[in-house]
């Protein structure tokens, strides 16, 4: 009930993947998934080859999705070629577009809506706080060693060793989709981008469905309120009340961006 008025948060679309129930009929369990359980079961036996966007359409093509099933894919992909090579049907359908993302500079996630999206992360913020007056406890913070180095292997055995920071440690991705080293140094980039922070934040609180994978929240601690968290794990229970586990990381320049309120801190860190 927001200010007098009931509203419902849809809180997913979910298919029945397993059914059980005693003689009697009394009482049954399920368990029900969202649209990757399709594409997980449905071996890939297409080509490899054209472009990463027309490789997408054709995974998607092969899973024989339910006709209500709705998937956007970024025609951003579509500027990257893919060589050809044997298709030894070791990937499933969710493999290969998984692969298309990464070898784009993309992710990949189902929406409550139940739409099913493979696009950039363009970091808006979606307006959400997560407010420390309804958190079990305060967020706990995870640091990361420095990164050093990406190293993309790519293509035919290739790869390249992009430079990042001064010391610590090298991240690896690994890739036959990517075919060009300069493509190769873009997802590098991208990996760097993404990770430049090395801070991960975590959490729980009296929760709030309308949540979704990849959303870019606010979180408040005592002192201060971190911005651009990029929730990457949620998982919500309900005993009452609604529970929100939630965990992402900082993007951010190295250092998150805080908004200093209330008294500051004065102690020794």
């Amino acid at each position: 009930i927001i200010n007098g008025v009931e509203t419902w948060i849809p809180g997913g679309v979910f298919y029945l993947t397993e059914w059980r129930t005693s003689y009697n009929g009394i009482e049954a369990s399920f368990v029900a998934r969202d649209i990757l359980e399709y594409l997980l079961d449905k071996p890939y036996t297409g080509e490899i080859s054209g472009t990463l966007y027309t490789m997408a359409q054709r995974a998607i093509a092969e899973a024989a999705l339910p006709e209500d099933i709705s998937i956007s894919v970024t025609s951003q992909l579509s500027k990257y070629p893919v060589t050809e090579i044997e298709n030894k049907g070791e990937f499933s359908c969710a493999e290969i577009l998984q692969k298309c993302a990464n070898a784009g500079g993309c992710v990949m996630w189902s929406r409550r809506t139940g739409q099913f999206v493979v696009k950039a992360m363009d970091y808006t913020d979606s307006g959400y706080t997560i407010p420390l007056k309804f958190s079990y406890s305060h967020p706990e913070f995870d640091f990361s060693r420095p990164m050093k180095n990406v190293q993309v292997n790519y293509y035919d055995n290739e790869s390249i060793l992009y430079q990042y920071g001064g010391k610590g440690e090298t991240q690896t991705l690994d890739n036959d989709f990517i075919k060009t080293r300069d493509q190769a140094i873009k997802i590098a980039e991208w990996v760097c981008d993404s990770l430049r922070s090395r801070k991960r934040i975590s959490g729980e609180f009296r929760g709030d469905p309308r949540f979704d994978i990849f959303d870019v929240v606010k979180v408040e601690g005592k002192y201060s309120t971190v911005v651009g968290v990029v929730l990457t794990e949620i998982v919500v229970s309900f005993t009452g009340a609604f529970k929100v586990t939630y965990s992402g990381y900082i993007h951010g320049s190295g250092e998150p961006v805080v908004y200093y309120s209330g008294e500051k801190y004065a102690g020794e860190v």
